[in-house]
């Protein structure tokens, strides 16, 4: 099969929405703003302002924690207090959130209507569940038992190349979570995640560049890949990928998530966070513009490369939505082997502080209603 194939429907209906509402419905006396401080919101407020010249006044949120925050050069307010209990009628206010329809409710509560003050960039639920963008017909989807047994195979192929050729990898997230609380997979978990330190990722890629059967996807060696996490491939299973923006045609995969040096003391790490958000801002951004977003993305990618991981004291992850409870000193992450579903793997040595920071009483389980997959691909049987 085609190793990988992209595909923009999501990406486009969400820019020809917000150039329709830019020339039917904003420009007037209304103040714009945003619901929510996610990625996607500054995708929002950046392509307003930068390609259609139109301002966004602030950003509404519930999270106490961002409001009082300026983020994307916008303050942060509770809904409450911006719209003033419902008083504020020249308002539009611009939602593209997994959290729609809660936010929609909130709103509605509050006085203000659908189609008139309150309006979706985006459906993003309706999105993410449409597979149509590639046409399947005559496939049957693979049954989840199956989907993890080939998982396994997959992260054993990784952990044997790592073996070999001495490239660091270790269990991280819900995976070491798993190994070490079920000595295997969380039972309602559906994917496995690991890191590989970050200096180490292009010698992964060059040793499959030959591999018949596997490949790695990342933003340094794919032209059109721009995720920060990369994808570790079987390319013999046909599954289709679908997690706003990225919508994508590829093999069985787990996810590889870059561990890279840090830089030491509060105010270094408190200039790096600034900087790496922005430049992870900043690509996507730009994904209405293939050449702009292939230079943001190869940016951000040498700046994560600039703290050599050997000689830092602290290494981590912080592009991801966990910020500073994912850097951890270097030690943390010396080797130890845990059984994972039968095969022992890499792990950080220091594993408790790694969960404790992550979850808090990581041995505690969530509550029945928060035991969910995340589901965002379909995978279909083919001729193995």
């Amino acid at each position: 099969m085609k190793k990988y194939q992209i595909h923009y429907t999501a990406t486009k209906l969400f820019y020809s929405n917000l150039e329709r509402l830019a020339r039917e419905t904003l420009g007037t006396e209304e103040k714009c703003v945003v619901f929510g401080s996610s990625r996607i919101s500054g995708m929002i407020i950046y392509y307003l302002e930068n390609v259609q010249k139109l301002p966004v006044d602030a950003i509404i949120d519930n999270s106490k924690y961002n409001q009082g925050k300026n983020i994307y050069g916008k303050s942060v307010f509770s809904p409450e207090v911006y719209l003033e209990s419902g008083k504020k009628k020249d308002v539009i206010i611009l939602i593209a959130s997994g959290y729609q329809d809660d936010m929609i409710r909130q709103l509605e509560a509050m006085g203000y209507q659908m189609e008139k003050e309150i309006f979706k960039v985006i459906d993003l639920p309706e999105v993410m569940s449409d597979f149509s963008f590639f046409d399947r017909s005559g496939y049957q989807e693979m049954d989840p038992g199956k989907v993890q047994k080939i998982q396994l195979e997959v992260l054993h192929h990784l952990k044997e190349i790592c073996d070999r050729h001495d490239i660091r990898y270790f269990l991280e997230g819900g995976t070491l979570l798993g190994a070490v609380r079920h000595h295997g997979y969380i039972p309602w978990d559906d994917d496995i995640d690991v890191y590989v330190v970050q200096k180490d990722m292009m010698r992964l890629a060059e040793v499959l560049k030959d591999d018949p059967d596997y490949e790695l996807l990342s933003c340094a060696n794919c032209d059109d890949y721009f995720d920060e996490g990369s994808l570790f491939v079987n390319t013999s299973v046909l599954v289709d990928l679908n997690r706003f923006p990225t919508q994508l045609q590829t093999g069985l995969s787990i996810d590889v998530f870059p561990l890279c040096g840090m830089p030491t003391g509060d105010a270094e790490i408190e200039k790096y966070l600034t900087k790496s958000k922005a430049l992870n801002q900043n690509k996507w951004n730009h994904l209405y513009d293939a050449d702009l977003i292939k230079k943001a993305a190869k940016e951000e990618w040498e700046f994560m490369l600039s703290y050599d991981f050997d000689a830092c004291e602290n290494v981590g992850f912080t592009i991801g939505a966990h910020g500073t409870r994912e850097i951890f000193k270097k030690e943390c992450f010396d080797r130890m082997d845990i059984m994972f579903e039968g095969e022992l793997h890499r792990v950080p040595k220091g594993y408790d502080t790694y969960l404790t920071q992550f979850y808090g009483n990581y041995m505690e389980l969530p509550p029945v209603e928060k035991r969910t997959g995340h589901h965002f691909y379909k995978i279909y049987e083919t001729n193995r």
